[in-house]
């Protein structure tokens, strides 16, 4: 029986338009004025679904929703480009039923944007002709408001009978023709039961990142507490099922980027990492139903409708977190957040943890100390350069330059999963230092002589309250390692040229977790999870480099032999490859 829609008061909650004078005042008091931001312009909010959780589909269902004047749309992109933004993102209601839309988005391209994104929700992709259309006016990023992993899910969360079907037709139409597509998904009442099901469904469309987010109160066009009961439910409710769906990706290893937005970190407990508060520097130019609003930061905006509880003081996540919607915690109260300590979070696998947060914990002293001018820097003839916060790539580089301009040194912290127990980086940077949180590698430019490098390192690491002394001596290892490892590298590069055996591929092998020697591998990768043997060259002075192959546990033995003895034909074939001998281990 359908409740009655009884009007009561929300907080931070407007039907129209959707951001309060509230929200605007704070967001566009820190409007992001720098350059390289990335520019949100919703084109108006007409829409030919009618999703629950937004306010465009009862927008245009009123007869409210109103085309933005074109010519608004392309001041509006001129001025972004001309204010320095890198990167821009077609908004709705549905952009692509604007009847300008393909005049805006060929200016777009025309004023100089290369990273353009159509934020849309698919249901025009099978119309014949819609998408060679778009298509010959540039490369572009769809990303495509899939509201459920199933059919029943997204219709019901979409209202349109039609529109789940539209969207696999779609997604067909573009991977034939090499289109990149993401996908993002508000998750509430009707669809987060059907969550796990998405690495399924990624995996059939090759779709490059799946973003989920959750219900903002103000973006609804509502103002009642029982429409917000029927569609919300509580964090801890659907927490099962996100950490089902990123169980799911984890065992997949499809290479897909996965985001949580904006739920409290403390909610999913064994995936903090996956959570994201806030992101880019990004300008939302918004639609008030009939025209152009003016510019908000956007996470400031949606920072501003958020707030923390008392559970929130003393949890290490605090800084990174905004917080919780106020008409959540005015429906739900506040009893499901609990905060983190460290310990919790260092015992979780390193992909999970939230390294950023952790890292700079461990670190500050070097952080804080850069901020302060770097006192005795110069004193070593460096200056401090740029810090490079690569957040999904799950690093912070910090560059010096030498003072007389000829050289440079990046100090990169990472993650430990992409390392592992290696002496190198993916990129070949040598780790110096190991840390349960982080590991440090070191990118140094050939000019800068070894001892001005080596006492940088140690002036950071003495910041930092790291052992220098066994920084140099990972150093020196490596250093001495670099002959054989130039060898080996140059192997499997050859072997990588080369066709992989039928019905596998060449693919990049994960860092090991445990390592007893130095060493690079390569891996060959079957269809499903599991199917993979690793090539692995161990680096084993003076003895050279030794040969050893380890198989994944859904390879049958009888499998690996003869796909082993197919890889080590392909190695004697190589020019000057030498004879190797082969052990099979199971991984």
């Amino acid at each position: 029986m359908a409740k009655s829609p009884v009007k009561l008061p929300v907080v931070g909650a407007a039907p129209h338009p959707v951001i309060t004078e509230r929200d605007r005042r704070e967001a566009s008091a820190v409007t992001v004025q720098g350059t390289g931001h990335v520019f949100e312009i919703q084109l108006g909010h007409l829409c030919n679904n009618r999703c629950v959780f937004c306010s465009s589909g009862m927008l245009t269902q009123e007869g409210l929703a109103k085309p933005v004047p074109l010519d608004d749309i392309l001041a509006a992109i001129a001025e972004a480009k001309a204010a320095g933004a890198r990167r821009l993102i077609f908004l709705g209601g549905e952009p692509t039923l604007h009847k300008g839309f393909l005049t805006a988005l060929e200016h777009t391209v025309a004023v100089g944007f290369e990273d353009i994104v159509i934020f849309t929700n698919g249901v025009l992709l099978p119309q014949p002709g819609f998408i060679d259309k778009v298509v010959a006016l540039g490369n572009f990023e769809w990303r495509i408001s899939i509201q459920g992993a199933d059919e029943a899910s997204h219709v019901a969360v979409t209202g349109r009978k039609q529109s789940f079907r539209r969207i696999m037709t779609g997604l067909d139409e573009l991977a034939r023709r090499g289109q990149r597509v993401t996908m993002n998904m508000c998750v509430n009442e009707h669809s987060y039961r059907s969550l796990p099901g998405y690495p399924e469904l990624i995996r059939e469309h090759g779709i490059a990142q799946v973003h989920i987010d959750i219900i903002r109160p103000a973006s609804t066009g509502r103002d009642s507490l029982l429409y917000f009961e029927e569609i919300m439910p509580r964090y801890s409710t659907m927490a099962p099922y996100l950490e089902q769906m990123l169980d799911g990706f984890e065992v997949a290893q499809l290479g897909v980027e996965v985001s949580v937005g904006n739920m409290p970190y403390c909610v999913l407990r064994r995936w903090p990492a996956a959570v994201f508060h806030g992101g880019e520097d990004t300008v939302t130019v918004a639609s008030d139903g009939t025209g152009l609003e003016p510019e908000v930061d956007k996470y400031a905006w949606h920072a501003a409708m958020r707030q923390h509880v008392p559970a929130c003081e003393g949890c290490v996540m605090r800084e990174d977190c905004t917080g919780v919607f106020a008409t959540y915690l005015e429906l739900h109260g506040d009893a499901e957040f609990v905060a983190y300590d460290e310990a919790e979070l260092l015992a979780l696998p390193p992909a999970r943890r939230p390294f950023s947060t952790l890292m700079r914990r461990c670190v500050g002293g070097l952080l804080a100390a850069l901020e302060d001018g770097a006192e005795g820097l110069d004193g070593l003839g460096f200056a401090f350069e740029q810090e490079h916060d690569e957040r999904l790539e799950r690093s912070l580089g910090l560059t010096f330059c030498q003072l007389d301009g000829r050289g440079r040194v990046t100090l990169r912290f990472e993650s430990p999963e992409h390392s592992g127990a290696s002496t190198w980086a993916a990129d070949g940077a040598v780790i110096v230092a190991r840390e349960p949180a982080w590991r440090l590698a070191v990118v140094v430019d050939r000019s800068v002589p070894e001892p001005s490098f080596l006492a940088l390192l140690d002036w950071a690491l003495g910041h930092a309250a790291v052992d220098a002394e066994g920084a140099r001596a990972a150093w020196a290892k490596a250093r001495s390692l670099a002959p054989l490892r130039a060898r080996a590298g140059r192997t499997l590069a050859r072997l990588r040229e080369a066709t992989a055996p039928r019905g596998w591929t060449w693919a990049s092998r994960p860092a090991a977790a445990s390592s007893p020697r130095p060493e690079l591998g390569l891996r060959v990768q079957g269809p499903k999870p599991g199917r993979f043997i690793d090539l692995v060259l161990e680096l084993s002075p003076p003895a050279g480099i030794e040969l050893d192959f380890r198989s994944g546990p859904s390879v049958a033995p009888s499998e690996a032999e003869g796909l082993i003895a197919e890889l080590v034909a392909m190695l004697k074939a190589l020019p000057r490859a030498g004879k190797a001998g082969a052990r099979t281990n199971r991984a």
